[in-house]
């Protein structure tokens, strides 16, 4: 399995606050991806993998995502 990128990681995380300030929402797997230039999947897995770690609350099934 491969490491993540602690770097992406923050990216992501940015994204989602910039988004959610601008937005008043969270954005979506797909938004997330597009917005930092990844893959739906990877931007997924990089989700799943920071609920993990406690960065941020990720349920997938209401893709609800709280940083």
């Amino acid at each position: 399995m491969r490491s993540k990128r602690p770097e992406l990681m923050k990216e992501i995380y940015s994204y989602i606050d910039q988004y959610y300030s601008a937005k008043h929402t969270t954005p979506s797997t797909a938004e997330i991806a597009e917005g930092v230039g990844v893959s739906k999947a990877t931007a997924y897995r990089y989700l799943v993998a920071m609920d993990e770690r406690g960065m941020l609350e990720y349920d997938g099934a209401s893709k609800t995502i709280v940083t």
